[in-house]
């Protein structure tokens, strides 16, 4: 019986514990900073896609950097429903903490909640996958 078995559909394992943090005092709406992306990869890769769902919140990763040391061939782009950064990595090995900061981000206006899709990839096929929503801070203009 079970040699008549067909495969319908590949299951995608979710990353762990995956979190978002932001260099205190440098974060606030439509400012430039830092964003430390948190994980578990629960599957070797290569490869981390970093994708902003909520365009009209305003991130954008145009001008962002990470860590030359372990990146490479870092590729942004905005359509008109996601802006998108992936790179290359040193290899993620599945179990293994991954913290790795974004810097010069452009964080999104005028604050709120956001949604990011995180996926990692192997030879151009996806390891792991999970959208993650979270709130970001506005900002408050003082006048005098």
């Amino acid at each position: 019986l079970s040699s008549n078995a067909t495969t319908s559909f590949v299951i995608v394992p979710q990353m762990r514990d995956v979190g978002f943090s932001f260099v205190p005092g440098l974060s606030r709406a439509g400012s430039l900073g830092t964003l430390v992306i948190n994980f578990v990869p629960m599957s070797s890769a290569s490869l981390l896609r970093v994708e902003a769902l909520d365009v009209e919140a305003g991130f954008d990763f145009s001008q962002s950097i990470t860590d030359p040391t372990v990146t490479a061939g870092l590729v942004t782009s905005v359509t008109e429903v996601s802006c998108e950064i992936s790179f290359q990595t040193a290899p993620l090995q599945a179990g293994i903490a991954v913290s790795m900061p974004l810097e010069t981000v452009t964080f999104g206006t005028p604050g709120g909640p956001f949604t990011f899709r995180l996926t990692t990839e192997e030879n151009d096929v996806v390891a792991d996958a999970t959208i993650l929503s979270h709130y970001f801070p506005g900002s408050v203009d003082v006048l005098n």
